[in-house]
């Protein structure tokens, strides 16, 4: 009994000597990598913080009181994105990952190949979602970025973005991943267990549209007033936007132009259609979607 006794504490000064360690270097290297993305997030900050600073928050932007989308806006919106896309492309592809099941065909293979192939993917999915994190703070920081090197605020990034890809080519409010990313609910939190990816995907619509409308619906107004204010209003626009808003103000969830934007938009968007189009990232939609609108 002694010597089984002896044994076993030998085996477990080994063993859980091992385990400690791994413990410790566990939670340091979990200390380091959330210290890591905390100093990442606060730099991220910086930059929005200068770009509020030398192009207005995001409450500020008015749209042309004319209803048109002036192209050399529509230039700048394209720089953004350009400049983003290659942070997008790497934020796309994680998520895609995160998003995946299982590769073609593994869950055919039998046997221990299919175990390898299974497993394989699922370290992948682990290296992804412990780089996601740093990449979602990165694509915030190289659109802070992007803003500044074009010459764009937020305000008018977002009302852009909201016209053209939902309004006018009809891109789905509930595009993104089939989890919730943090930042895709009420409170910021990262939920979504257990729902399945309809599910998800409902959930993130209707927050879009209502983060959408309360974002934007003061933008409108602004419009409204200073179309009023100027000399030669039209009266057939003002009619169209001030019911605009009316519908908006009945429904929380009705972003602009949603029954179709108005021809003098649809003219302006129509020479950049195959940019805007080809920028577009459905996986990397709502992070996008800028959270608050006091900022």
């Amino acid at each position: 009994m002694a010597s089984t006794t002896r044994r076993w504490a030998t085996g477990c000064g080994c063993g859980c000597g091992l385990l400690a360690l791994v413990l410790g270097l566990l939670g340091w290297g979990g200390y380091v990598f959330v210290r890591g993305i905390v100093g990442e997030a606060e730099k991220g900050e910086a930059v929005m913080a200068e770009v509020r600073e030398r192009h207005g928050a995001f409450s500020d932007f008015q749209p042309d009181p004319t209803g048109a989308l002036p192209p050399e806006r529509v230039e700048t919106f394209l720089r953004v994105r350009e400049l983003m896309a290659e942070t997008r492309g790497e934020t796309e592809a994680s998520l895609a990952l995160l998003s995946s099941n299982a590769p073609d065909g593994a869950t055919e293979v039998p046997g221990i190949l299919g175990q390898l192939l299974r497993w394989g993917l699922g370290v992948a999915k682990i290296e992804g979602a412990t780089s996601l994190p740093p990449q979602v703070i990165g694509f915030v920081s190289a659109k802070g970025n992007a803003l500044l090197e074009a010459g764009m605020g937020p305000g008018e990034y977002q009302y852009l973005y909201a016209i053209a890809y939902f309004s006018w080519l009809g891109k789905s409010p509930a595009d993104g991943p089939a989890f919730t990313l943090v930042g895709d609910d009420e409170e910021g939190n990262q939920g979504g267990r257990g729902q399945d990816a309809f599910d998800v995907r409902e959930q993130r619509r209707e927050l879009v549209l209502a983060r959408l409308n309360e974002q934007l619906l003061p933008m409108l107004r602004r419009q409204l007033t200073a179309l009023e204010e100027s000399d030669a209003p039209s009266a057939g626009w003002r009619e169209a936007l001030a019911a605009e808003i009316t519908a908006m103000e009945n429904d929380r969830f009705r972003i602009p132009w949603r029954d179709g934007v108005p021809e003098r938009m649809a003219a302006s968007l129509e020479p950049y259609r195959r940019q805007l189009r080809s920028s577009y990232s459905a996986m990397c939609n709502p992070l996008e979607i800028i959270p608050g609108s006091g900022e």
